[in-house]
């Protein structure tokens, strides 16, 4: 009986705990599906903790989805010490290495050689990463990294991290694309190194084909259903890959691009970028932007995927039948430059999408320079006009607005990518610029407002300005003695600013502003010259027209040196071509106008000779001209020297000791004329004022036409031809001098190459430079230059060793600007190709003066002015025929 009972109540007990066990059961299955197994909306604050197990849940779109991390790996990691593990820095004494350990890589290999490969990186995502899940089942993908003579450490870093951080089935394969290296190391070497990792196979090019190429050629012997491209500088970061593969499973059309974060090219420090997460763009230059995510397209959650309308170029992934039906790269596209443009608006506008996705992160090293050559200087620009004329429709012009020298590039045949744009249905880049690229003109405007000012910035109490002399990335702006207002300000000006419409101040008027900004980061900081971002913050300044004592504003850093903009005029309006002859007579003794000229033939005389006389209720009593005369263009202060009491100043001779004599005469053979004593004297040495005394009294309509100047060259000597390039900006109006047109005539000399071009970026595109295909000669060279002229209304030719002298603009470009018939000609002096001293040509009338001829032998001549000539002429110094 008792073991009945017992039996019965062990029955009653399992019965009553059934009841009260599976009903709750069930509500937690519901509870678990309606909630911790939904699909998060957008904007939903990520997934509840606990959930990061590595297990698979069933989702209720009938999706299994389940947490990638690696957590082992990541405790390893965690465990990890040594210099420059966690991302830190590498510890560099002053004097462990020097600026050889950059030469081959563009980055300090000193440094990449002693940090270990398989080094771990700080975990810089947002927190609600960690509890991502992504589908159970991702498509695997083919990771292609394309090289040229990369660094041993950096090239297997890459593959390290890779390895490390990956789960392997989602690695079908890594290839390594060698274009052409000559490096022993990535020879047999990596060959033999590369075999321990079996899904890693290498495939090189046979002749240099550049970045777009050899991604094109990995992407051809793929096999995988992704192709995920990297540079070979990389470190792939925690649980990178499958954030980027979820995108892709979940749409087959789209692009997806990981967070690029910074290692530092000299310490090898891991960072995020600036800003962090942002919008990929441009500006009309087509140079590569970051712009924040606007609001519209901010969710509640910062970790999840937005929409990007550009991609920074190196680092995406994309479904591999995706990439072929969207034609892969433009096989026209040469080297590298454009193609991430090119990709971007063609995934846009033929049905895909683009997003950059902040749960997946991955390191690059951004080089100090390009550490190799790479072929055909105007690749990039041909690059961008081609991306231009096949996707951007009439948007296309305000680039070439901006750089005018596109429009005669050839393209090369646009055939077959038009006819793709045309097969894939593709919309056109106007819905591009409304649909997708909406807040881009926010920052970067296709038509840019006009600045607010521009001019000196002077401190009220200390009258000194703002000086932005040798100023560069980094350098501290000063106070200095303010230069005085006149025609003789070049738009180089140390002491010209621009505030612009972003409202930064840039170094430069508004027509030829530098790309540094003034940058403070706090009000007790220095201001310092900074590349401009246009994001405001720290280069963000208040235009007070109030001046110090403006209400509601706090003062301002480095000893108020923003107090206020004094806008600059140049020089005042003047009629015509004057020219002060009582002052000439008076200086020349000359007691009594010319017999022969009588007052009411004076209006015709004068138009007929290019000058207007200066009415006699304004002709200045001094000889000497006061400062700041109406339309003066001479300089109103001595010119500072290039070096001071340095060789050549004042175009004195500068003789060389016999020490130099083997070099000297090598140079001689070289070039023509004494380098050695060239490389010697200031590009921007002073230069004598050889002219007569009269022309200092001329005066010049502030009208002038702007002004091409032409300068062609073939195997030039480096300081000859950079010292007439900076005579002519440093001698020239700003206002007038339009660009600066260089046309290299086929020259095989390396500094001639990469050096030159990275030399006149210093200007910001005033001066241009063209290379011809074959030696094309002198003449024809000249056309091309006038061809790649675009912006100025007159052409002025130069020599390619010719140094302009003091004021010569205005007097060879006003007639001109009179009667556009008319071609003028500078008096020539000559530089001794021995000491580099200037001294008038010999010969012609007692004022040096002389025509142009020829003898019977067709020799050119100069012979004096002859006395009709001479009749014909009101001043000595007038132009003669």
């Amino acid at each position: 009986m008792k073991r009945r009972q017992k039996r019965v109540l062990q029955m009653a007990f399992l019965f009553t705990v059934t009841l009260i066990f599976l009903p709750n059961v069930g509500l937690w299955s519901l509870y678990r599906e309606k909630h911790l197994m939904k699909s998060p909306e957008p904007g939903e604050q990520g997934y509840p903790l606990g959930l990061s197990d590595g297990h698979v849940y069933s989702w209720t779109d009938g999706l299994r989805r389940r947490d990638w991390h690696d957590n082992e790996s990541i405790r390893r990691d965690e465990l990890r010490v040594g210099k420059g593990e966690h991302g830190k820095p590498y510890p560099l004494a002053e004097d462990e290495c020097d600026d050889s350990v950059y030469k081959e890589n563009g980055f300090n290999i000193y440094v990449s050689n002693n940090i270990a490969l398989d080094r771990s990186l700080p975990d810089i995502r947002h927190p609600n990463c960690k509890q991502k899940l992504y589908l159970e089942n991702l498509p695997n993908t083919s990771i292609i990294i394309p090289f040229h003579n990369e660094g041993w450490s950096s090239l297997l870093r890459t593959i390290h991290s890779i390895v490390n951080r990956t789960p392997d089935h989602l690695i079908a394969e890594i290839i390594l694309v060698d274009d052409y290296s000559d490096r022993d190391h990535l020879g047999a070497r990596l060959e033999d190194y590369m075999s321990r990792f079996p899904k890693v196979r290498i495939v090189r090019t046979k002749k240099r084909e550049g970045l777009i190429r050899t991604r094109l050629l990995g992407a051809s012997v793929a096999k995988g259903e992704v192709l995920t491209f990297l540079d070979s500088h990389c470190e792939t970061n925690i649980n990178w890959l499958p954030p980027l593969l979820d995108q892709i499973a979940q749409n087959p059309r789209t692009i997806v691009c990981p967070m690029i974060d910074v290692i530092d090219h000299n310490h090898f420090g891991y960072e995020a970028q600036a800003g962090d997460a942002m919008r990929g763009a441009f500006d009309w230059e087509m140079y590569y932007k970051r712009i924040p995510i606007p609001l519209e397209l901010q969710g509640s959650d910062p970790s999840n995927p937005y929409e990007s309308p550009v991609m920074a170029g190196g680092l995406f992934a994309v479904r591999r039948q995706w990439f072929w039906e969207l034609g892969g790269y433009d096989t026209g596209l040469e080297i590298w430059g454009g193609e991430q443009y090119e990709i971007s608006f063609k995934v846009w506008m033929c049905g895909g999408s683009m997003y950059d996705v902040p749960c997946s992160r991955v390191g690059h090293i951004y080089r100090k320079y390009v550490p190799y050559k790479v072929p055909s200087g105007t690749s990039l620009a041909r690059n961008l006009k081609r991306v231009a004329e096949t996707w951007m429709d009439e948007f296309a012009e305000y680039i070439y607005q901006r750089r005018p020298e596109y429009r005669h590039l050839s393209t090369g045949d646009l055939t077959a990518q038009k006819e793709l744009r045309k097969h894939l249905k593709c919309k056109d880049f106007k819905w591009y610029m409304n649909t997708v690229a909406w807040d881009l003109p926010k920052y970067y405007p296709p038509v840019e407002p006009l600045p607010a000012a521009w001019g000196e910035i002077r401190n009220a109490a200390s009258g000194l300005c703002v000086d932005s002399k040798h100023g560069s990335t980094g350098t501290e702006l000063r106070l200095d003695t303010c230069l005085k207002e006149g025609a003789e300000r070049t738009w180089a000006h140390e002491q010209i600013f621009t505030f612009g419409w972003r409202e930064d101040i840039r170094p430069g008027d508004p027509l030829h502003t530098r790309k540094f900004c003034f940058d403070a980061i706090s009000q007790s900081s220095p201001v310092t010259l900074y590349d401009c971002h246009g994001m405001r913050g720290n280069q963000h300044w208040s235009y007070r027209k109030e001046g110090r004592d403006a209400p509601n504003l706090p003062p301002n850093p480095q000893n108020e040196v923003a107090d206020q903009f004094k806008p600059v005029v140049p020089w005042p309006h003047v009629e015509g071509v004057e020219v002060d002859l009582d002052s000439i007579r008076q200086k020349n003794g000359a007691d009594k106008p010319n017999p022969k000229f009588k007052a009411q033939d004076q209006q015709n005389i004068i138009q007929k000779q290019y000058i207007t006389f200066k009415p006699h209720s304004n002709v200045y009593s001094d000889p000497v001209l006061r400062k700041g005369s109406l339309g003066n263009f001479e300089p109103k202060e001595p010119e500072p020297p290039g070096i001071p009491e340095g060789p050549g100043e004042g175009s004195k001779p500068f003789v060389l000791g016999q020490e130099y004599k083997d070099a000297v005469q090598a140079s001689i053979k070289e070039f023509g004329f004494n380098m050695v004593a060239s490389d010697m004297i200031s590009l921007d040495r002073t230069v004598g004022d050889l002219r007569h005394e009269e022309c200092k009294y001329w005066h010049y309509d502030e009208n002038l036409l702007t002004s091409s100047v032409i300068i062609v060259f073939h195997n030039e000597g480096w300081s000859t031809l950079m010292r007439t390039v900076h005579s002519v900006i440093k001698r020239t109006p700003r206002r007038y001098l339009a660009e600066i047109v260089m046309i290299d005539d086929f020259s095989n000399k390396v500094h001639l190459k990469e050096r030159l071009e990275e030399y006149i970026k210093q200007w910001n595109g005033l001066v241009k430079l063209f290379r011809n295909e074959k030696r094309e000669g002198l003449i024809q060279a000249r056309s091309i230059g006038a061809r790649k002229a675009t912006l100025g209304q007159v052409l002025i030719y130069l020599d390619a060793h010719c140094e302009v002298g003091v004021n010569w603009y205005a007097p060879l470009v006003a007639p001109i600007s009179k009667d556009r018939t008319v071609c003028t000609v500078p008096l020539i002096d000559s530089i001794n190709g021995q000491t580099y001293n200037i001294e008038p040509q010999g010969g012609g009338d007692e004022d040096g003066f002389a025509r142009g001829a020829w003898d019977w032998s067709m020799l050119w001549k100069r012979v004096p002015l002859n006395s009709r000539e001479k009749q014909l002429r009101l001043t000595r110094t007038e132009p003669y025929r």
